[in-house]
């Protein structure tokens, strides 16, 4: 008994065993730390369904039937159920399994493994703020590619806004080239602190303005010291936000 309470307590996996009855009869330390973080504030003597256990949501409470003792206590075995649970602000994500003890046909209870994965979680969820926003990166050059590209293949126009429109698709090439390159350096993670120069407010906004010849612009101050490229690219995305979110014909 003390050499499996010695290997229990040396995991870094809550431990719950439990009888016929759902009662706990053992806790290794980490499900005892794991079980303080997951009573409501003043209770000392809970039940499961006092617990802080949520759905996925992080705000709905999980309904009594759906807690993994409560399942177990029905005879089911499961692997990897994700939970939220603990106080709003604290919470963490656990990947919960159970198995059923049986003899012949009695339950006997069930040993059930709760896993804090919220570090994976956190990181699952930040991966995909990173993919939305570099889509969102890439789709502002691509449309403005795409649309001088039709409006050469298109359009009446003479060779001054042919090349007008040619220039812009280089212009708009080389802006979604700095992106991809920004893209390959974090993913090497060979970029440090980026490099902070004088850019031209003016300019930042004439480019943002070669796409949307109808906005208007006043600069309050000639310089802004940051990264060039993400200043660009700020510039470009606030003004498509702002043309998108506006009535057609509306002043912006």
């Amino acid at each position: 008994s003390e050499l499996l309470d010695s290997v229990l307590n040396a995991i870094d996996v809550g431990v719950l065993v439990v009888d016929a009855d759902g009662a706990a009869i053992h806790k290794n330390n980490s499900m005892q730390a794991l079980d303080a973080r997951i009573r409501p504030d003043g209770m000392k003597d809970t039940q499961e369904a006092d617990l802080l256990f949520f759905a996925s949501d992080r705000a709905t409470a999980l309904p009594a039937d759906q807690r993994p003792v409560a399942r177990a206590m029905r005879g089911e075995s499961f692997e990897d159920v994700l939970l939220r649970a603990g106080p709003p602000g604290d919470q963490m994500t656990l990947s919960c399994s159970a198995r059923v003890l049986r003899s012949e046909q009695c339950l006997n209870g069930a040993v059930i493994a709760f896993h804090d994965i919220t570090a994976l979680d956190d990181a699952l969820r930040a991966k995909d703020d990173f993919v939305s926003s570099v889509s969102h990166e890439l789709r502002t050059p691509l449309t403005a590619i795409h649309g001088y590209a039709q409006y050469i293949a298109l359009a009446a126009i003479d060779e001054e806004e042919r090349l007008n429109a040619a220039a812009f698709i280089a212009d708009e090439s080389r802006r979604l080239r700095d992106i991809v390159d920004r893209l390959l350096t974090l993913s090497n993670r060979r970029e440090g602190e980026p490099e902070w120069v004088q850019v031209s407010i003016e300019e930042l906004f004439l480019r943002a303005q070669k796409l949307y010849p109808g906005v208007h612009y006043r600069v309050e101050q000639p310089y802004v010291l940051g990264d060039a490229a993400l200043l660009s690219s700020l510039v470009g995305n606030l003004v498509d936000n702002a043309v998108k979110a506006s009535p057609q014909g509306a002043a912006v």
